[in-house]
């Protein structure tokens, strides 16, 4: 009889126990399926940003180009990064008028890095700094697949940007851009 114990015991605790173990890892890691990104960013982009001087409502509008680099092919979560780079131009009448007196450079080239979402919105930032500036940029852009390639072929939204030259007053710009692929 006490064999039959032991057996019955046995069994009961391998019921319990081989859900658990199932559960907890012993039968490997659960399968959750992340969907692919929905476009491929890689690319130049040229276009424009507009915006207002926050401090003073001042309205500032001139040239940008973006180059991105996406790796949409890679495995989770690597499809989803994105780095490149923001060329802005500072030679524009009306960013030449806000920073009057900060000797600005003609243009600007700053780092950027983010990440693509799954609704294909576009997440970048950057704080960065060179001899001219501390920069602090922020972009929160829809990609757009005109074309449907799977491939973005325009890139709009909001844009923040919070300058402080080198010499002269710190500047927060608030504003939109639009860029469109270029070959």
């Amino acid at each position: 009889m006490a064999g039959n114990k032991w057996k019955r015991h046995l069994l009961g605790c391998m019921y319990w126990l081989l859900p658990c173990l199932l559960m907890f890892g012993a039968g490997g890691c659960i399968y959750i399926p992340i969907p692919k990104p929905p476009f491929d960013a890689s690319g130049s982009y040229s276009g424009t940003w507009e915006g207002t001087v926050v401090s003073s409502g001042y309205p500032v509008h001139c040239f940008l180009d973006i180059t991105l680099t996406h790796q949409a092919g890679e495995s989770f979560p690597r499809n989803y990064q994105v780095e490149g780079s923001a060329t802005f131009d500072w030679a524009c009448d009306s960013v030449q008028e806000t920073f009057r007196g900060a000797d600005m450079p003609p243009a600007s080239t700053i780092p950027l890095s983010g990440y693509m979402l799954a609704n294909g919105s576009l997440l970048l930032n950057v704080i960065y700094s060179d001899d001219d500036a501390t920069y602090v940029v922020d972009v929160s852009a829809a990609c757009i697949d005109s074309s449907g390639d799977d491939v973005v072929d325009r890139i709009s939204g909001d844009v923040t940007m919070n300058i402080n030259p080198e010499h002269g007053w710190i500047q927060y710009i608030k504003g939109f851009l639009d860029l469109t692929r270029t070959p």
